[in-house]
């Protein structure tokens, strides 16, 4: 397996020829420094310059470049999005395609993260930020500097945020934290962040504000106070309400939390744990567990599926990209007398040699793939299945009534913007389910669906709930809101 790439920087770039060139050595000059695996993705947003042109030139010349494109301009947001869901690394800084702010400062931001920050921001008001301008544009940079101050003041209180500076464009996260609330950034434009570092916030997530160095070559802003000011109020508004909606639930911090799964499953309301509670008895109805099987959960989380494998077959294995989680389910092993060896890692690089398993369990994790790693995803289970071996696989229906469950969810308060394209980015209905296992070197054993009514029924008559389940797992039906598929590895 290759090395994981320790960073992603993404460039997001709309008719930027004049500065792009100087801003790409640059990031080459900031990898040459790091000494690690790193990649640059960046995003040419619909640009009608000669972008096009020399990032396809940088990236000919360095291999750790890929060049993703907007067919027309969607905004930076947009851009920002885009590039994140094809990251790969386990930090993301996002930079200026106009060298606005130093690549030396960088490390630095690291740094934060590596202490454990889930993001690390430029704080342009810090007293340690240094400006290098020429002094025909001091009064210029001083009125967007007063403007920016009071719009910053107007929105921290909307919002409730704690950050000093909500518009700098130089920002690093840890990568699955970016992976995580990207996506669910409704704006495209010029509220994509406030409207993350709200998401930031609301997930508890600790954000480091450093000083920087900026650099003022005279680029005029993109945003003008008047022409743009009543759609920047109408934006500010509906994020406002989105954060009081999220607030209010608590679910995005609970998407976070280490114990999420674990919390869910024992304390969540009826229908919740119900939801949760069942996925075990679905395992065990789908896998047959001889005691030489090895056997893996894949997005884990603080699930019981690898403890209770564990008890089946001495010894199981549990991998999830939240390390906080992994250190949780550990200690849930330990306590309960049981082996489980839990791993840290992003799904598409998984540390286990080809062949390693018997059985796989992967529940409701592929919808929030970007669409163009599922096979990759997919094709890495079936490397690491030994020949014969079977994956067990679920993922939510949107040939069924998922999508209205899912507009509930969002509109009252009960999940973290799942709708929408925001988490679950990648659906899945039965036909498109079975052709891509197939594509992907599995035979499909077991095709069903799951939940037809019964987390519902659990609210009022939970021993039937459980009799409705047993007949909804051999009903064979796929009009279900969740898909299950037992396949085999070919």
């Amino acid at each position: 397996m290759a090395e994981p790439l320790h960073l992603t920087i993404v460039l997001p770039v709309y008719n930027g020829e004049a500065r792009l060139t100087q801003t790409l050595d640059e990031v080459h000059a900031l990898i040459q420094r790091l000494r690690r695996p790193c990649e640059v993705i960046a995003v040419d947003d619909g640009s009608s310059d000669d972008t096009a042109l020399i990032l396809e030139a940088w990236a000919g010349s360095h291999p750790e470049c890929r060049v993703l494109t907007h067919d027309e301009n969607r905004g930076k947001g947009a851009a920002l999005k885009t590039a994140v869901a094809a990251s790969l690394g386990e930090y993301v800084l996002t930079v200026d395609a106009d060298a606005t702010y130093s690549l030396d400062d960088a490390e630095a931001f690291l740094d934060a993260l590596i202490a454990g920050a889930g993001a690390s921001i430029a704080n342009r008001r810090d007293p340690n930020t240094r400006f290098q301008l020429n002094p025909r544009d001091f009064a210029y940079v001083g009125r967007r500097h007063v403007v920016g101050g009071v719009f910053g003041w107007i929105t921290r209180r909307m919002l409730g945020l704690h950050v000093q500076d909500i518009q700098a464009g130089f920002k690093a996260y840890r990568g699955e934290v970016a992976r995580e609330l990207f996506p669910q950034v409704e704006a495209d434009r010029f509220a994509f962040d406030l409207e993350i570092l709200a998401l930031l916030e609301l997930s508890n997530q600790e954000i480091a504000e450093l000083p920087v160095v900026l650099v003022y070559r005279h680029q005029p802003s993109t945003v003008k106070l008047f022409r743009d000011g009543w759609r920047m109020l109408r934006r500010l508004w509906a994020v406002r309400a989105k954060v009081k909606r999220l607030r209010r639930s608590g679910v995005l911090a609970d998407r976070f939390a280490k114990n999420y799964q674990h919390h869910a499953r024992e304390h969540g309301h009826p229908v919740q744990r119900f939801w949760h509670a069942q996925k075990w008895p679905m395992v065990e109805d789908q896998l047959e567990f001889l005691p030489t099987d090895r056997v893996l959960e894949v997005g884990a989380g603080s699930s019981d599926i690898p403890t209770r494998t564990a008890e089946r077959v001495g010894f199981s294995y549990a991998t999830d990209r939240n390390p906080a989680t992994m250190d949780y389910l550990r200690g849930l092993a330990s306590d309960g007398g049981v082996g489980v060896r839990c791993v840290a890692a992003d799904i598409t690089q998984l540390p286990f040699a080809s062949g390693s398993f018997q059985k796989v369990v992967v529940l409701e994790v592929i919808e929030h793939l970007p669409e163009d790693t599922v096979d990759l995803y997919l094709s890495e289970l079936r490397r690491m299945l030994a020949p014969g071996g079977q994956l067990l696989l679920t993922t939510p229906n949107y040939r069924s009534t998922w999508p209205m469950l899912e507009w509930i969810v969002d509109r009252f308060g009960g999940g973290a913007e799942m709708g929408g394209g925001a988490q679950h980015i990648c659906r899945f209905h039965p036909k498109r389910l079975r052709a891509a296992l197939e594509r992907n070197g599995f035979a499909i054993e077991t095709f069903g669906s799951v939940y037809h009514g019964s987390p519902f029924l659990n609210v009022i008559a939970p021993g039937l709930a459980k009799k409705l389940f047993r007949w909804e797992l051999r009903s064979g039906g796929s009009w279900g809101p969740i898909l299950f598929a037992r396949s085999t590895a070919r």
